[in-house]
């Protein structure tokens, strides 16, 4: 019986910097917090890896913060198949754009950020 074998390299995914300093004023406010990350439509057990950077500012005693806005788009999602005699040729493309802003209060004064990233993948 014929089945479907994943290509050489299909697994291989980039890595993504996901800038969270707008979110600092949510992630300090003494609570806990889980952050997690998955691939979205793809099967249960495919495993992820994540690093967490960490600055800590040594000389205030209380860091606050503030989230002003989130804003994440819709996932536009396309796909295309053609035949070409026995071979099948296929391409899908997703992307969306990220947007946040926020401020935090160190000992370097009150420091605004504001992220945008657009994430995409082509196959």
């Amino acid at each position: 019986m014929w089945n479907p074998v994943a290509s050489i390299g299909c697994f291989d995914l980039p890595s993504y910097d996901i800038e969270l300093t707008p979110f600092l004023g949510t992630l300090l406010n003494g609570g806990i917090h889980n952050l997690s990350f998955d691939i979205g439509n793809a099967v249960s057990v495919w495993y992820i890896d994540a690093n967490l950077h960490i600055w800590l500012d040594h000389q205030s005693s209380k860091t606050t913060g503030e989230l002003v806005s989130s804003n994440t788009e819709p996932l536009h999602l396309s796909s295309t198949m053609a035949m070409k005699g026995v071979v099948m040729e296929s391409r899908v493309k997703a992307q969306r754009m990220i947007s946040s802003q926020g401020w935090v209060q160190s000992s370097h004064g009150k420091i605004t950020s504001h992220v945008t990233q657009m994430l995409h993948f082509i196959h």
